[in-house]
């Protein structure tokens, strides 16, 4: 019984583990100095995103970067949210 606790434990543990490798490999991405980010993008839809969080509060905030961007700062987070442009269509017309 003894053995069998301790192989379920080291079980949970491993997979645990190899759980922390994948979802830090696949869904974070490191920009080089202490910065980092998530990029996201909704399927189906023209919509997304990117956030990165950083070592210091840069501020609360939100405005405009483009015409299809919109950009927001809340403490230590900064993110992008962005409107692909449709399929043989110019910036300028929709």
């Amino acid at each position: 019984m003894r053995g069998l606790i301790s192989f379920l434990s080291g079980l949970v543990f491993n997979v645990r583990e190899d759980f922390r490798e994948f979802a830090s490999r696949h869904f974070s991405n490191g920009l080089g100095g202490s910065t980092s980010g998530i990029f996201i993008r909704l399927p189906f839809t023209r919509v997304s995103a990117f956030i990165e969080w950083r070592e210091v509060s840069i501020g609360i905030g939100h405005g405009r970067t483009g015409q299809r961007d919109w950009s927001f700062y809340l403490g230590r987070v900064q993110g992008v949210l962005s409107i692909e442009p449709k399929v043989g269509t110019t910036l300028g017309r929709s």
